[in-house]
């Protein structure tokens, strides 16, 4: 039997946990695989915000260097900002809740989340601002109640 491998395809992997536990198991079975490819996600996810250059459109932010380019040319963010930028191209056109960009930016450098209260904490929204000043306001949208999402296809 092969060692336990993030690199091993996900349905080999799955259809190998499922043959071990599922004389176990078998209520389970299904569930497992949920698991399993939750954890895939997420593992891809990470991998992806840690990935050294992001490129969406003709936005281009580089961690190693802490630069962004839109269309080529060069824009200074803070910190934060480009943090939640970072995170938002990670994955184009899904909608990010404020606490999750909360939590997100602090896992992200490697620390704890800290806790988030949306009633006195709208530091998200007044970054968010911000970057949306720099990079150009079609470029990410508020979703009411919801957070904050970038669009790919409005990227020119």
């Amino acid at each position: 039997m092969e060692p336990w491998d993030s690199r091993v395809d996900l349905t080999a992997r799955v259809a190998r946990l499922e043959d071990l536990l599922g004389d176990l198991l078998p209520e389970t079975r299904g569930d497992l695989a949920v698991r399993v490819r939750s954890l895939e996600a997420v593992a891809n996810f990470v991998d992806r915000v840690r990935a050294p250059i992001l490129v969406v459109g003709r936005l281009e932010l580089n961690r190693g260097s802490h630069t962004l380019h839109v269309n080529g040319r060069p824009r200074e963010l803070k910190p934060v900002a480009f943090d939640l930028l970072w995170i938002l191209m990670s994955k184009p056109g899904f909608v990010f809740a404020r606490e999750d960009l909360h939590c997100l930016r602090h896992m992200a450098r490697g620390g704890e989340a800290e806790e988030y209260d949306p009633v006195v904490d709208r530091s998200i929204d007044v970054h968010i601002s911000a970057l949306k000043r720099v990079i150009g306001s079609d470029r990410i949208r508020s979703i009411r109640g919801v957070g904050y999402v970038l669009f790919e296809a409005q990227i020119r």
